[in-house]
């Protein structure tokens, strides 16, 4: 058993053979011991929530993730940013849920934008519920107050992960792949809360990978998903 201290980092490495490997999707690789649960290889838990939020002077594209099991994962300016992942108790998964349903998310309309406006900060932002799912673009704005409150909810959960989560960086050892080579995938999990975490590694973890040939080889369109 291996526990990550603040200030401390757990490296893990993996190697891949394939094409030129672009980003990649950081699914929940750690989880405090009480909250972990066992998946096998095809069970995905579904999303409840996603928020992703583009614009700004800045550029902004940041996705947060809030999974049925409590699972809440945030990339910012994914993929060459950094990601974060924590484990939501019961209660705030409940207070979640109540956030869309008492502000009536369901019901609202699909857009909020405000015309002829630069550099505004955009979220869109899906909730699913057993059958339901429902999807708005808005800038904070435009959006009527009971879908600004959900946008709040949301972005103190982001805070909340930037002081306590962990934070997740890939590196490679190369950006691109000859014929019969390998690449080194470096990832740095950085414990930035001031408990201790108590790694599990569970089967099957999987990460996901865009990869294309250079221009000049193939078009962009050709690109592919690779899994390993």
């Amino acid at each position: 058993m291996m526990v990550l201290y603040k200030n401390r980092v757990c490296f893990l490495w993996f190697i891949a053979v394939g094409l030129l490997l672009m980003s990649c999707e950081h699914p929940k690789i750690f989880s405090p011991a009480e909250n972990v649960e066992q998946f096998t290889a095809n069970e995905i838990v579904p999303a409840l929530i996603k928020m992703h939020i583009t614009g700004g002077f800045a550029g902004l594209n940041q996705k947060m993730v809030v999974r049925q099991d409590g699972a809440i994962e945030f990339s910012d300016n994914f993929p060459y940013g950094h990601s974060r992942s924590d484990v939501l108790s019961q209660a705030e998964l409940n207070d979640l849920n109540e956030a869309f349903l008492n502000n009536r998310f369901l019901v609202l309309d699909d857009n909020y934008l405000t015309p002829n406006v630069a550099d505004f900060i955009y979220y869109e932002i899906s909730y699913q519920s057993s059958d339901v799912h429902k999807t708005v673009f808005a800038d904070y704005s435009a959006a009527p107050p009971s879908l600004r409150k959900v946008i709040d909810v949301l972005n103190a959960h982001i805070a909340a992960l930037n002081r306590n989560g962990l934070d997740l960086q890939l590196s490679m050892s190369s950006d691109s792949l000859h014929l019969n080579q390998t690449v080194g995938l470096h990832l740095r999990a950085t414990n930035t809360s001031e408990q201790p975490i108590e790694l599990k590694f569970q089967d099957s973890q999987r990460f996901n990978f865009i990869a294309y040939r250079p221009i000049e080889a193939a078009s962009v369109d050709q690109r592919q998903n690779v899994s390993t």
